[in-house]
């Protein structure tokens, strides 16, 4: 009985169909792991495409962001711009208005020009006893990028 056995263990190792299965079941794990790698490869360049167009567009963007300073003599909006591209067609809104428009303004204050990379720019501002509330601040511009910009945040002049 026991010699039975051992010659069908034997016969069935050594059948063709078993070598052929095992080729066949080689074959497609092959196949399988030959697809997991070219989508995992069209992933990695998916990413570095995506990385690399980052890169170019922020050689093109302005970045602007906004602060108070005060010297002890006058309180500004400090405003500055540090992206690498120059930011154009800039607008300023204080409280969802034009900023020319606000009390802490003074009258005769200019306009917000140009700012190209690693400059700045205030607007004098004139906070009062009771004209010293936090306002909301709201910057839009447009540069290279083809994006429009936009920065946001609340100031508080005292």
């Amino acid at each position: 009985m026991l010699a039975q056995h051992a010659q069908l263990i034997t016969d069935w190792l050594t059948s063709p169909w078993l070598g052929n299965a095992i080729a066949i079941g080689a074959l497609i794990i092959a196949i399988i792991a030959l697809f997991k790698t070219k989508k995992t490869e069209y992933r990695m360049v998916a990413i570095e495409e995506a990385r690399e167009q980052d890169r170019i567009r922020e050689k093109v963007s302005a970045s602007l962001i906004a602060n108070i300073t005060n010297d002890g003599k006058r309180t500004q909006v400090h405003i500055e711009n540090r992206g690498q591209a120059t930011a154009r067609e800039i607008k300023v809104h204080f409280d969802g208005a034009p900023f020319k428009e606000h009390k802490l303004v003074p009258e005769g204050v200019n306009g917000v020009g140009d700012i190209g990379p690693g400059s700045n720019t205030s607007i004098l501002i004139a906070p009062t006893m009771g004209n010293a509330d936090p306002f909301k601040i709201e910057i839009t511009w447009i540069d290279d990028s083809g994006q429009a910009g936009q920065f946001s945040g609340m100031l508080s002049p005292v």
